[in-house]
């Protein structure tokens, strides 16, 4: 039986494989979050570039990847560094988003670090319901792209380990790091994380452990 390309499971472009429908319903999820806080935050000291940036993700979420991008450049033209870190934080990473699935994964990864840097600045994942959520999500896609871009593996891998420091009870995180391991030589360490993510009810582990630890 030819082997699976496990690798191109974790490219989050292909989201009708695999890991991709757990992807799709955590977007959802994020989307409801996001757009929360873009309310909340419009009715701040900046509600032009708040509801500017919940324009972009609509898009975004219509498939509408290059418009959103551009709706998001004028988001971020508009908010404030200083008082807008939540909007600004989910303009990054959105605009992150939509540049990897236009295969723009440098870009990508550069908009996800700006998203991160938003939020660890301005403690957003401890002080806001949600918030370790969002974060955690931005670490798991840069570290998959970065996987895709043949990164050292410590940079990759220390993407995932924060990720799963802040929501441990997410089993693709496991499954994104456990299969990063073994395809740099660690496979008792990865085979590990694999069934832990296949215990938190990643059905895709298991086929994962089938194939890669058996």
């Amino acid at each position: 039986m030819r082997a699976k390309n496990w690798k191109a499971h974790f490219d989050y472009r292909q989201e009708s494989k695999g890991i991709f429908k757990t992807i799709n319903r955590m977007k959802k999820g994020l989307l409801v979050l996001a757009l929360i806080f873009l309310a909340v935050s419009s009715y701040g000291q900046n509600s032009k570039g708040s509801l500017t940036a919940l324009e972009g993700i609509q898009k975004f979420d219509s498939g509408d990847n290059l418009g959103a991008i551009t709706t998001f450049n004028k988001a971020i033209s508009e908010l404030n560094m200083k008082t807008d870190s939540i909007s600004l934080m989910l303009a990054f990473l959105f605009r992150g988003k939509a540049k990897w699935n236009l295969g723009d994964n440098r870009g990508g990864i550069s908009d996800l670090t700006k998203s991160i840097g938003y939020a660890n600045e301005n403690t957003i994942g401890d002080s806001i319901e949600g918030g370790k959520d969002i974060l955690a999500t931005n670490y798991l896609l840069r570290g998959t792209l970065k996987q895709l871009l043949d990164y050292p593996f410590q940079e990759v891998i220390k993407d995932y380990d924060k990720a799963i420091k802040l929501n441990p009870t997410e089993g693709k995180y496991y499954a994104a790091r456990g299969y990063t391991k073994i395809q740099n030589g660690q496979k008792d360490s990865g085979c590990l994380d694999l069934s832990k993510g296949g215990e938190l009810g990643l059905s895709l582990a298991y086929e994962m452990i089938k194939e890669l630890c058996n």
